[in-house]
């Protein structure tokens, strides 16, 4: 994991891989949204029901990412997150 502090321009991220050979790529972006609330859970589902098929037909069939790809909601000892992930052996 690996946290990077806000900036202005966005900024490429490069870590080599561990098995430099293996052409498979994970990539996950995890926003934390904050404490577990009902009223915001509602609403982080309901933004990510609505992200989940133009993410995926936008970064797996259009620009071809990678072969899974997806975005859910994550709750990590009571605080929200959403999560895009894209698993790829095409992209690096």
């Amino acid at each position: 994991m690996l946290k990077i502090p806000l900036q202005k321009e966005p900024s490429p991220v490069t870590v080599p891989s561990k098995a430099p050979h293996d052409p498979n790529t994970a990539v996950e972006v995890y926003f934390q949204i904050g404490k577990d609330k009902i009223r915001d859970r509602v609403l982080i589902d309901l933004l990510v029901t609505m992200m989940e098929e133009p993410f995926f037909n936008q970064v797996r069939t259009k620009d071809q990412y990678g072969y899974d790809v997806g975005c859910d909601v994550r709750l990590s000892l009571g605080i929200m997150c959403v999560i895009f992930t894209a698993i790829s052996s095409v992209k690096s």
